[in-house]
């Protein structure tokens, strides 16, 4: 069974969110061979560009702590405060470089055992079509082109995609397309590790 995934999928596993350990094991599968893992080559940068926000928002944030602790000592009452928010600061920067390396290699671990779809020229052309009515954004539209295109190069009798974020392929433009190629999409993770197992067991 094809399994695509996109960006939220990485991004999930990298980060530690809430969903993880679905992801984890739906990985787990495909380093198994039970499923093919498929993601849009157009996935493999989005994660890094997500990161460099999380960077920038984090920085301008200490920077601004920084600075209000500095007018703060100036203040008696206030002038050891420097030493109670080195841990603080110390916590924040080196949490940027441990989301940077699990970042790193979690896009190793899935690289090594899931197939990468191209940005082809049928893949953009169809992204532009839909960008005229069925999906909004540049991003989910060529994620989604992505997705159909190979659907119709493979032909896997059964598929799933799996997006956190469902409802920005909730037209039902969209739906009919996945439909029609058999792929079923799932707004959750563990509900798409569900579907799995329990296909698996059948």
């Amino acid at each position: 069974m094809n399994v695509y995934v996109e960006s939220n999928f990485v991004l999930e596993l990298a980060y530690l969110q809430e969903q993880h350990r679905s992801c984890d094991e739906i990985v787990r599968m495909a380093e198994a061979g039970d499923i093919i893992l498929v993601l849009p080559a157009f996935c493999i940068s989005e994660p890094y560009d997500s990161f460099v926000r999380r960077y920038r928002e984090r920085k301008a944030m200490l920077d601004n702590f920084q600075k209000q602790v500095g007018e703060l000592r100036r203040s008696e009452p206030y002038a050891k405060i420097s030493e109670q928010s080195t841990a603080t600061t110390s916590l924040i920067a080196a949490s940027l470089d441990e989301e940077k390396e699990r970042l790193d290699e979690t896009m190793r671990r899935v690289l090594r055992c899931a197939y990468s779809i191209p940005v082809t020229p049928n893949v953009f052309d169809a992204a532009v079509e839909l960008q005229k009515g069925a999906i909004d954004s540049a991003q989910d539209a060529i994620i989604f082109a992505s997705v159909v295109t190979h659907l119709d190069e493979s032909r896997p009798a059964e598929s799933v995609f799996l997006n956190k974020n469902a409802g920005d392929f909730a037209d039902p433009v969209v739906q009919d397309a996945l439909e029609r190629r058999n792929c079923k999409l799932l707004a959750k993770f563990p509900d798409g590790l569900g579907y799995l197992l329990k296909r698996m067991r059948e």
